[in-house]
């Protein structure tokens, strides 16, 4: 299967650039298949573009996946989705929040554009907090946090999707791919 190179626009010079086809999971034949679709809800506090971008980093993951998990933007946050009680817990909700906000002030690292954090023990559900006011590169950002949500750990290695700061890598790579593989197996 030819998987087509995508398209994304450079969010500071409002120009296209050509990048790599995501790297396709490498699932094994044991590999679990979810069989309903994963909910990413978009706050509406995220600008049209960055909703946009996410809503691309999404088609990128999905292409990775292979049909194993199916993510699926929800272009809006209903409150049923904020009470933890009747949520799925496999749903991932990408708030866009101030760098001042608790979630991100008490991350581990001062200057973060954003944190995400695992809802219950079941993947891929996450809280992904955006810092709106400090985000310099949301689709890479949201590529890499959507990473987490899937079980991809930060890396120290320079060059990497999963490279704990932000290291240019706008596509999903073998390395985040392989992560995700290893923690579904």
């Amino acid at each position: 299967m030819r998987i087509p190179v995508m398209m994304v626009a450079v969010a500071l010079t409002g120009c296209a650039a050509t990048l790599p086809p995501p790297t396709p999971v490498p699932w094994d034949a044991h590999a679990p298949m979810m069989p309903q679709p994963v909910h990413v809800f978009l706050d509406r506090k995220l600008s049209d573009f960055t909703r946009q971008l996410a809503t691309t980093a999404v088609e990128e993951w999905n292409i990775a996946l292979q049909g194993r998990i199916h993510l699926q933007v929800v272009p809006y946050i209903p409150l049923s989705a904020y009470d933890t009680d009747t949520r799925n817990s496999s749903d991932i909700l990408i708030l866009g929040v101030e760098s001042s906000h608790p979630m991100i002030a008490r991350s581990h690292y001062s200057n973060a554009w954003a944190v995400t954090y695992p809802v219950g023990k079941a993947m891929p559900g996450a809280l992904i907090y955006l810092a709106t006011d400090k985000i310099r590169h949301p689709h890479d950002t949201i590529l890499h946090e959507l990473g987490h949500s899937l079980g991809a750990e930060d890396r120290e290695t320079g060059g990497l999707l999963m490279t704990r700061t932000y290291s240019g890598i706008s596509y999903i790579d073998t390395d985040a791919a392989t992560q995700v593989a290893h923690h579904f197996h």
